[in-house]
């Protein structure tokens, strides 16, 4: 049996506004530790190339964010089965 592999998906600054429905203020004010609004959770965006004006947030990333903001036991629940039968 083989596995296929999932497709990586990689959301850039707008697809990630237009998926979580905030401003760009507030993602930024999500990632600055020194905001009110910070979110030691929030996923962190990666460079996608040489300079440092391209970012990108991994779509599995922002998936398992948004999952543990809705319902923080349904992700403990989940990663108790990671693993092994119980």
């Amino acid at each position: 049996m083989s596995a296929t592999p999932k497709q990586i998906c990689i959301l850039r600054r707008k697809q990630l506004q237009d998926r979580l429905g905030i401003a760009r203020s507030t993602l930024y004010a999500k990632l600055n530790p020194n905001s009110a609004s910070y979110d030691p959770s929030f996923p962190r965006p990666f460079k996608l190339g040489a300079g440092a004006r391209l970012v990108g947030w991994l779509e599995s990333d922002v998936e398992a964010w948004i999952l543990h903001c809705a319902n923080p036991s349904l992700v403990a629940n989940q990663n108790q089965f990671v693993g092994g039968a119980v």
